[in-house]
């Protein structure tokens, strides 16, 4: 049970340490003093319409990449407490770790499609350490075999 606590939360740091340094690199490509390429600048003049309100590309991706960070950091910093809240984790945990299970895989699809091997590396290692403490977690609550009188008198 220990084992599936410890694999539980390392998928969960994994998460942290993605949207970390998701948060990190966005903001030193933002405040970076090199020139910005021209694909940035004509980010900034194309005007997207949103219900109530006009904005940029640029700011609507500069947004959308904020939102992912923070929200890989809150997805893991929850995580991290369901084994604090539950004194028998992962024993009833299956939900839980199913769906953390369901989002690193996710994670790694997007990230092997469109991004590079630092977030490929974290997803999976996230869907390595919850694939481990569901199989923990499965073995753990394996139902014990049913015992028969014959098999008793034995």
């Amino acid at each position: 049970m220990k084992t599936a606590r410890v694999c539980f939360k390392i998928g969960s740091w994994s998460f942290i340490v993605l949207g970390l340094g998701h948060l990190i690199s966005h903001m030193v490509l933002v405040f970076s003093p090199r020139a910005k390429p021209p694909v940035v600048q004509a980010m900034q003049e194309f005007i997207v319409l949103m219900p109530g309100r006009k904005i940029d590309l640029l700011s609507l991706h500069h947004g959308f990449s904020l939102m992912m960070g923070i929200l890989f950091v809150a997805f893991g910093g929850m995580s991290l407490f369901f084994p604090k809240m539950d004194t028998s984790f992962p024993s009833r945990s299956a939900p839980v770790i199913g769906l953390c299970l369901g989002v690193s895989v996710i994670t790694l699809a997007v990230s092997v499609k469109f991004f590079f091997i630092v977030p490929v590396f974290f997803s999976l290692l996230s869907l390595v350490s919850f694939g481990a403490a569901m199989a923990l977690n499965k073995r753990l609550n394996k139902a014990p075999e049913p015992t028969t009188v014959a098999h008793l008198e034995r």
